[in-house]
């Protein structure tokens, strides 16, 4: 679940996290921040508001900065604005 505001943006960034999803680019086997367990699945460095209240943890929304902020980690992992009109979604 991540929590996106129903704008313009927020849909473009859902199409990314779509395709970034498609890809297999969400989650990656490594170390949990949260727990220290070694070979678990962890996130990929593309973050995602978990929380709909509160953003105390750092992980909800509303966050100001996160659109943007996820945008960019979306393109560092080779998803960018021109694959948000794949038709394949």
């Amino acid at each position: 679940m991540c929590y996106l505001p129903d704008t313009e943006k927020g849909q473009k960034v859902l199409r990314l996290l779509q395709v970034a999803w498609e890809r297999k680019l969400t989650f990656t086997i490594g170390t949990s921040v949260t727990t220290g367990a070694t070979d678990t699945v962890v996130w990929n460095e593309i973050h995602h508001k978990t929380e709909s209240s509160s953003n105390h943890s750092g992980h909800g929304y509303p966050d100001p900065n996160y659109l943007d902020n996820v945008l960019m980690e979306l393109s560092l992992q080779g998803v960018t604005e021109s694959d948000s009109s794949d038709d394949s979604l």
